[in-house]
């Protein structure tokens, strides 16, 4: 009976498990929405917040978790409601933007594309789904017969079988709120790529331009390999921000081609996002892992900047004061292959560690002061990488099909 009470105290949801990323942004969206001040966000947030309070309070009169049941109920006028939420939300998306003149200052609208919008409205359904709905439901346990099931479920503008008051709202932010307020409906940029030597350049710069740009030391360590890891693998940038000790692998292996010399090979592993998590394919290869070794130029060496961080960190085990000694103390004896184990305690400790704005400003920064003419996002790193792999993919195909000839 202890169990039975045990599992009616903890009851069943049905809300799907989302990152912990996507499920701040929803919070704070739900905030924004139902009048609450807004956490950690900017200034038309907070202009947005102050105009939905005042227009819910002095002329809606309502209760906004009333919204969203009636929502259930297919009501035309809780569709109104959140179409008049969402026009403020562009309406008020506003901060003062520099420009030369003698005004100094003007206002510009923040919201520019219709995605945009998308993806708060998407943000605010599944939080009241989560939250509001989520209660009703437990208090009133109904037979679709009888009446709505209490269950808002996001549908996007271009699913083709959509219906129901979600997908109307959304199929109406795309075809009359874009072109009210000349929202953008495609891609706002051009996807270019990072080239390899465009890395080097912009690793030469973070370097011998270091005056100007301004950074902590380990800061500037940090955005060398994470502009490496990048470079390498194409990763998301959300999962390279971080690179803690007990995400990367130290080992010494014997020289195959000198049997007397020894190699130092690091091998990060680096969590993939973006996944489905109840699915099964996805436990499979839920993060992805590679070994390099140390490269005779320094500006490209993954391997070095580790060894480098471990050493100033004091983070072996076994004491190095160098990464020489690393290579030249060790002695590997009968084995070709001696892993080198972190201290307990630096397990959790980065070895790369920068915010996200401080990434934003820093590589934006360095293509400014490297005198491109381009200023591309973080993002072309993995565009490069998918133009590699297309290449190879067809480099291969021409191979075996002469081969097939």
């Amino acid at each position: 009976m202890a169990s039975l009470q045990s599992l009616k105290d903890d009851p069943l949801d049905g809300c799907p498990e989302v990152a912990r990323v996507t499920d701040r942004a929803r919070k704070v969206s739900w905030r924004i929405g139902n009048g609450f001040p807004p956490v950690g966000m900017l200034a038309q947030f907070i202009l947005l917040t102050r105009c939905l309070c005042r227009y819910a309070s002095e002329v809606l009169k309502i209760n906004p978790d009333s919204v969203w049941l009636d929502l259930c109920r297919n009501s035309d006028e809780a569709k109104d409601y959140c179409r008049v939420f969402l026009r403020s939300y562009v309406v008020e998306s506003v901060r003062p933007f520099p420009i030369l003149g003698s005004q100094e200052y003007e206002l510009r609208r923040t919201m520019t594309t219709a995605s945009a919008v998308l993806q708060r409205w998407r943000d605010i359904t599944a939080e009241a789904d989560r939250t509001v709905l989520l209660e009703k439901r437990r208090k009133e346990k109904r037979c679709e017969e009888k009446g709505p099931l209490w269950r808002l479920k996001f549908v996007d503008h271009a699913n083709k079988r959509g219906q129901g008051p979600i997908y109307e709202i959304s199929n109406w932010i795309f075809k009359h709120l874009a072109k009210e307020f000349d929202l953008a409906t495609t891609l706002t940029f051009d996807k270019v790529e990072v080239t390899d030597e465009d890395i080097a350049v912009l690793l030469t710069t973070l370097w011998e331009r270091a005056a100007d740009v301004p950074c902590k030391p380990r800061v500037r360590v940090s955005i060398h390999g994470i502009f490496l890891l990048a470079g390498i693998g194409g990763f998301r940038k959300s999962t390279i921000l971080r690179v803690a000790y007990k995400d990367v692998a130290l080992v010494v292996v014997r020289d195959p081609d000198d049997s007397s010399k020894t190699m130092l090979i690091v091998r990060p592993t680096i969590p993939k996002n973006k996944q489905k998590r109840a699915s099964m394919e996805a436990s499979r290869a839920e993060k992805i892992s590679f070994s390099l070794t140390l490269v005779p130029y320094p500006l490209i060496c993954l391997a070095s900047l580790v060894g480098a961080f471990a050493v100033k960190d004091n983070a072996f085990k076994t004491g190095f004061r160098s990464v020489e000694a690393l290579l030249y103390q060790l002695n590997l004896e009968d084995v070709d292959f001696v892993p080198l184990q972190w201290k307990e305690e630096m397990l959790d400790r980065p070895i790369f560690e920068v915010d996200h704005n401080t990434l934003h400003d820093l590589w934006h920064r360095l293509w400014l002061v490297s005198g491109s003419r381009g200023d591309p996002r973080f993002h072309a790193m993995r565009v490069a990488l998918e133009a590699h792999l297309m290449v190879s993919q067809n480099d291969t195909e021409c191979i075996q099909h002469e081969s097939a000839l």
